[in-house]
């Protein structure tokens, strides 16, 4: 009896542990990634950082495209907007 549950025990085991590595969820995932649309960032942006003597940084970052300056400094952050000109006639 402890013969046929041992045969039967080690017939079982490998056939479980082979279908249980056969799962799908990483061909999935991958085939998720690929059908994702890509996000073009179309904004043209300059970023700049600035060290001082002491250690401390100034952020700067350009953004061509919308006219804003990003400034960063002392953990506060400051934006610029550049306005539009207006036609005097």
């Amino acid at each position: 009896m402890k013969k046929l549950l041992q045969i039967t025990l080690l017939a079982v085991l490998p056939a479980f542990t082979i279908t249980a590595c056969k799962h799908q969820a990483k061909e999935e995932e991958i085939s998720l990634q690929q059908n994702a649309p890509e996000v073009q960032d179309t904004d043209k942006i300059t970023k700049d950082v600035y060290t001082d003597e002491f250690g401390d940084q100034l952020e700067v970052t350009l953004n061509e495209t919308q006219n804003t300056i990003t400034i960063r400094l002392n953990g506060k952050s400051y934006e610029l907007k550049k306005k539009k000109k207006r036609r005097t006639s």
